[in-house]
């Protein structure tokens, strides 16, 4: 698979507005989700519809506000030698 070059140029970029979303979910919890752009770029063609193309390069940075006194249980993990006893079961089966 050979290697592609791609001619693009930075575009400077600023947030118009907040920068997140604030998600409320049944049980009461609030879930923010951040967005961080890390760049943007202009790649010199267009799409089949016309339109430019830009290349984004961004992460979603969640945190979580749960309910004074409520408790989350989650699930012990799978201690790995019981995984690894099902995956060989099913070798065995197949």
């Amino acid at each position: 698979m050979s290697a592609e070059t791609v001619d693009a140029e930075v575009v400077e970029h600023k947030f118009v507005g907040p920068n997140f979303v604030i998600v409320r979910l049944t049980d009461g919890t609030k879930c923010k989700l951040s967005i961080e752009v890390r760049a943007v770029r202009y790649k010199n063609g267009r799409n089949p519809d016309g339109t430019p193309m830009y290349n984004v390069s961004w992460n979603v940075l969640p945190s979580w506000k749960t309910p004074v006194g409520r408790v989350v249980k989650l699930p012990k993990p799978p201690v790995p030698s019981e995984v690894a006893n099902k995956v060989q079961d099913k070798r065995i089966l197949t």
